[in-house]
């Protein structure tokens, strides 16, 4: 996506509003003309939305044995193996391994955040703008590029944004892009960590993740002994929690999967009732 973003503003020179990354699987909340519109109304130059581990704030705790377990890339010019992968951050340098770019060395400090991957994004014409011109940040891709790709994702962009601005980073942390839940596998309230296919089946339990919204009007349930800070909710909820999610300023949902027929029931539903 980002080389997209480059193709599109530095090469093809092309002018428009907004650059959405959506992947597969997602479907809007809103129609084209209302999503149009609310997006003008809001003035924001990007949503994203901050996202929690287990119910915990991921910022809140302390992240650098978490980092340095996220690869960050593995490149050379003779081989590859799994013990040339860089890690974030070195263990004896509390930043990048040196012999990463010196702007780059204490990047670690950004990349505290997690969020929703910038590939289920949007951003402003402008911040698209200012993330291809930065010196920094197309380091910054260069050496994620290889890397572990959900784990790195989450925390890349947000990273991205800081080095471009402190701002920018608070504002994308504020407004998810995606509702995205995980599990949704079985009844059982449990831990997965599989993004989850979305079904109004009273059978199945999903969690969520969502560190932008503080109080739900669904009906949810707080997670097991281990799990004590997870929100879990039913499935037979799901047309409410897609509902509130629209009310939140929420733009898109996923996954829905075109061979799950209560999926595709509940995206027509979604088509019929939320698009306005």
């Amino acid at each position: 996506n980002y080389r997209i973003m480059y193709w599109l503003v530095k090469q093809l020179k092309v002018d428009y509003d907004f650059h959405f990354t959506m992947g597969a699987a997602v479907f809007p909340l809103w129609s084209a003309s209302e999503l149009a519109t609310h997006m003008r109304q809001e003035h924001r130059n990007v949503w994203m939305g901050e996202l929690l581990h287990a119910g915990h704030s991921v910022a809140g705790s302390p992240q650098q044995g978490v980092l340095q377990r996220k690869r960050l890339h593995t490149t050379a010019p003779f081989k590859f193996t799994t013990q040339l992968y860089r890690r974030l951050p070195n263990a004896t340098h509390h930043g990048f391994d040196p012999d990463l770019p010196p702007n780059l060395a204490n990047l670690s400090h950004l990349m505290v955040y997690k969020t929703n991957s910038g590939n289920q994004a949007v951003f402003s014409r402008s911040l698209v703008q200012l993330l291809v011109d930065s010196p920094s940040v197309r380091q910054l891709f260069a050496v994620a590029k290889y890397g572990c790709c959900c784990c790195l994702e989450e925390r890349t962009w947000i990273g991205a944004l800081g080095l471009i601005s402190a701002s920018f980073q608070r504002e994308a942390l504020t407004q998810s892009s995606v509702l995205q839940l995980w599990g949704g596998e079985t009844e059982e309230c449990q831990g997965s960590m599989g993004n989850a296919v979305l079904d109004v089946n009273v059978k199945l339990c999903y969690r969520i993740e969502d560190g932008t919204v503080k109080n739900w009007t669904v009906p949810v349930r707080v997670g097991d002994a281990k799990n004590k800070r997870s929100v879990y909710v039913s499935g037979e909820h799901i047309r409410t929690l897609l509902s509130e999610a629209k009310r939140q300023g929420v733009l898109f949902a996923r996954k829905f999967h075109s061979h799950n027929l209560g999926s595709m029931d509940l995206l027509d539903w979604v088509r019929r009732e939320l698009h306005g």
